[in-house]
């Protein structure tokens, strides 16, 4: 038995919605499909020095020497199946989990903490979306990504501190993240002190100066809402440059209704936030709904 410790960033990329794949084309296509898609997966790794180390039914699990390439693959990988024709036609997504720390190598395979951590990465993250911890990201350079967002602490199983958690943007022919509304002229443009929440009897200010208020059925959320169309982690809102924009980061999307207009749809999109408003995690706004999020925006 050969064993080696060593320094890696583990990656790993899953297909989403794999059961329905097999629930509507049936066995044998969907494994047709499966083969289509983590195929060039595994390509794309080797392409850039990385090493798969299996795969797990409809998962590869590959490693890279620093996190940059890991990266850059990731990358790649969303893109490959954006533009690859019969995977677009089925309708296929990938999400991907990273994190950089100590293994052990052993016989092909590799164990550790790192493992353990890159694997709630992918767990966290959702269709079309590259997540991984504040740390690795610090080995990142911003020129080989989109971009990066910051999706604040969140607890993770394994862990007694909650970890910083970053989502790394991509670029493509599609926009991953899209502001839906365009920000107001700079005349109407007010330095809002703090934002107001109300949601059933609780009231909560939210400061310019505060880290990203995150909402969702998770517990380390800032506003914990367990209702069964919510995501683990739904959405957030964070302060930009004078403004409050919502962050949407669900399965079923968001509403939000500004200043008594039509409601908005969000959906792995941002939405600058002004006046006053009501908004809906993960259902059409009802007026009496108890879950509603009622917010102002406050000099």
């Amino acid at each position: 038995m050969t064993q080696e410790k060593t320094t890696l960033t583990v990656l790993f990329a899953d297909i989403c919605q794999s059961t329905r794949l097999f629930e509507t084309c049936g066995d044998v296509r969907a494994r047709e499909i499966v083969s289509q898609t983590l195929t060039p997966l595994m390509a794309i790794t080797r392409d850039h020095g990385g090493c798969v180390v299996k795969t797990i039914g409809d998962e590869i699990m590959c490693t890279f020497p620093d996190p940059e390439a890991a990266v850059v693959s990731a990358c790649e990988m969303h893109q490959m199946v954006h533009k690859k024709s019969d995977l677009a036609t089925s309708r296929i997504s990938i999400r991907i989990g990273l994190h950089q720390g100590d293994v052990l190598q052993e016989n092909g395979d590799v164990f550790g903490d790192a493992v353990n951590l890159a694997s709630r990465m992918v767990d966290i993250a959702k269709a079309d979306q590259i997540i991984t911890t504040g740390r690795t990201a610090q080995g990142v350079s911003q020129d080989v990504c989109g971009g990066r967002r910051d999706l604040g602490r969140m607890r993770v199983r394994g862990k007694s501190e909650p970890l910083e958690i970053i989502e790394i943007l991509w670029h493509d022919d599609i926009s991953v993240i899209t502001v839906l509304n365009r920000p107001p002229p700079e005349e109407e443009i007010l330095s809002f002190a703090k934002l107001v929440l109300r949601h059933r009897d609780l009231k909560i200010e939210v400061l310019e100066t505060d880290p990203p208020f995150t909402m969702g059925r998770g517990d380390h959320n800032r506003l914990h809402i367990d209702a069964p169309p919510v995501s683990r982690q739904h959405a957030a809102i964070e302060y930009r440059k004078n403004r409050y924009v919502l962050i949407d980061q669900s399965t079923n999307g968001t509403y939000v209704r500004m200043n008594e207009t039509d409601p908005i749809f969000l959906h792995r999109e941002d939405l600058y936030l002004h006046g006053q408003g009501v908004i809906s995690l993960g259902q059409e706004i009802e007026s009496d709904h108890p879950e509603l999020i009622r917010f102002k925006c406050r000099q």
